[in-house]
């Protein structure tokens, strides 16, 4: 089942905010803190999505009750998939991020950017996107972004001697900013992925209005 699907599984039944986060871990598959407002958050190993349905509602039971009947439901399919957990958990620790690049080392910045701000973020690689060719024109242009399995990858443009380090330290604190204040559902259907209080943090990057200036003029540059 897709992470969006079980995630969404999980969040419709229970009656708190639930923040559903997907790992590549080998030793704690499941667990749930409680967060400020209410909100509780749930690390769940990409391996429990291949139960579908009937598992997600266990783990929604879990996650709501901690009953014994859907502890045991989980503790099952653990023990009857433990390999596959072994090989998904193998599988993330050897796919390669490339974080080095030519002008900039992306770990050494996202170490100072963590440090520096003091974020609480999960276990995360960095790396270099791919640069795809192509005959059109860009209209725009996506400098970084975060997947579900705490990857940031940035765009292989900002890898440029004209691009400070301050840019791309701030390219990646944005990044890092989807798992200090996640997306959540706005009126309607509609999913607010820069709340409030993402904007709010984000005006704290310690050069914020140096970094838009530099952003505008770069986009300027290349898509003008």
């Amino acid at each position: 089942m897709p992470e969006v699907q079980f995630a969404s599984r999980l969040q419709e039944q229970v009656t708190f905010p639930l923040r559903v986060r997907f790992t590549w871990n080998r030793s704690t598959m499941l667990s749930v803190r409680k967060l400020a407002g209410g909100v509780r958050e749930l690390r769940i190993q990409h391996g429990f999505r291949a139960g579908g349905d009937v598992l997600a509602r266990a783990v929604a039971s879990y996650v709501q009750n901690q009953d014994e009947k859907s502890s045991r439901t989980i503790d099952g399919f653990l023990r009857e998939n433990q390999e596959m957990f072994r090989r998904l958990a193998g599988e993330a620790a050897t796919r390669p991020v490339e974080g080095k690049g030519r002008h900039h080392d992306l770990c050494a910045l996202l170490e100072r950017v963590v440090q520096m701000h003091r974020l609480d973020v999960p276990d995360v690689r960095i790396g270099w996107g791919i640069r795809r060719s192509t005959r059109r024109a860009r209209r725009s242009i996506r400098f970084g972004s975060f997947s579900p399995d705490n990857t940031v990858k940035i765009h292989p443009d900002l890898d440029h001697p004209r691009v400070p380090s301050y840019f791309v330290e701030y390219v990646i604190y944005h990044e890092l900013l989807h798992a200090v204040a996640p997306a959540r559902q706005g009126p309607g259907l509609r999913r607010q992925v820069h709340t409030a209080r993402f904007n709010r943090l984000e005006r704290k990057f310690y050069c914020y209005e140096k970094a838009r200036a530099f952003e505008e003029q770069f986009i300027k540059t290349m898509l003008g």
